[in-house]
């Protein structure tokens, strides 16, 4: 019992010693309070904001006006085509442009005329995360229009289009860009233990570190050496 309270009495000092220190209790608001919260806020908008990219109905093209029937696709379905800055390749790694860059070749419309498989590029830097969320989203225009030309193709050589194709997938989401952005509040339960762990750290090494100073000291208090060694 008389351990146990001596234990509890020690405690209570070195809280009150950790309290009184500023320099501590600033670091532990700091660690544990102030930066769980912030993360969360910051990761909530870095999300909302991709998710946010990710859906905007913009297509920033080089070399679209070799492709009309590409062109004529894409402002189908209501996208809004932006002509590509002419060095898009070095604001993608300045990150500079927050989109990806559909590169269309001279010799597009003539190959897809003969019925061969023109090249296009998407260009884009995975070091440049807002242009990486809207990959994506050009890789299903272009699957789209490669679908249509597809079904052209077979019906020009009598083929029903619908033969090739067994069952249709729609995906249909439900969360807008806020509750996506949301889930991250799952990290929550993480921050709290962090904030548990950093903010008993720096009170438990304040507390010890004088302990260690006593430790290292005590040999020479207990062996000193003679005043010949100490001022030389």
């Amino acid at each position: 019992m008389t351990s146990l309270k001596l234990a509890w009495i020690v405690f209570l000092k070195e809280l009150v010693d950790a309290l009184r220190d500023r320099r501590t209790l600033f670091a532990v608001l700091l660690s544990s309070v102030a930066i769980g919260p912030a993360l969360l806020v910051l990761g909530s908008s870095l999300m909302s904001d991709l998710e946010k990219r990710a859906e905007a109905r913009e297509i920033y093209a080089s070399g679209l006006e070799n492709a009309p029937t590409l062109r004529n696709f894409i402002e189908r379905n209501t996208f809004v085509i932006k002509q590509a800055p002419a060095d898009f390749e070095r604001q993608l790694i300045d990150k500079t442009l927050g989109d990806p860059v559909l590169v269309v070749p001279p010799d597009f419309e003539r190959r897809l005329a003969d019925a061969e498989t023109p090249t296009v590029e998407i260009v884009s830097s995975q070091s440049n995360q807002r242009a990486e969320g809207g990959v994506s989203r050009l890789v299903r225009v272009l699957r789209g229009f490669d679908g249509e030309q597809a079904s052209l193709r077979l019906a020009t050589r009598g083929v029903a289009a619908g033969l090739t194709q067994s069952i249709r997938i729609y995906n249909r989401d439900l969360a807008n860009p806020a509750t996506r952005a949301g889930t991250l509040m799952g990290f929550l339960p993480v921050f709290v233990l962090m904030a548990v762990l950093y903010g008993a750290m720096a009170a438990a090494l304040d507390t010890t570190a004088g302990e260690r100073e006593r430790g290292s000291l005590e040999p020479l208090l207990m062996n000193p050496m003679p005043r010949a060694a100490l001022v030389i």
